[in-house]
């Protein structure tokens, strides 16, 4: 039971450690990154999925069809995360909670909250990250 209270200890300081060092380093990497790991094709992707999601979306939304909004609702947070479109994923996520009970997808729910702390820890919003983290 001690070993696993040390353990524990150790494991806290190492995190805020990593989360002094983060804060205290340079957050502009992020955004620099964010502005130049863009191509045109990741472009012409992001444009295509929002015209033919977006619709989609809301018509499953209109018809009380949550679960299937929900997964595409994912797809589509998943696409600006990993192409570091970071306020899309944010408001992405954001729908995804705000029908949290009707989608009632606990995987759903958990990846959305994910994208949130991650999203927000990449952008310097450590409190926040905190929060959804």
């Amino acid at each position: 039971m001690r070993n696993r209270k040390i353990l524990k200890n150790y494991f806290m300081v190492c995190f805020f450690s990593l989360l002094l060092f983060v804060q205290t380093t340079n957050f502009a990497v992020a955004s620099v990154i964010s502005k130049t790991s863009q191509t045109p094709s990741q472009d012409s992707l992001t444009i295509k999925l929002e015209t033919g999601l977006i619709p989609e979306i809301n018509e499953l939304i209109a018809k009380n069809k949550f679960v299937a909004a929900g997964k595409l609702l994912d797809s589509l947070r998943e696409h600006y995360y990993t192409y570091y479109y970071y306020p899309k994923a944010i408001s992405t996520a954001k729908i995804t909670l705000k029908y949290e009970k009707q989608i009632g997808d606990k995987k759903l729910i958990a990846s959305a909250f994910n994208t949130l702390g991650l999203t927000y820890w990449k952008t310097g919003d450590l409190d926040s990250a905190l929060y959804f983290s």
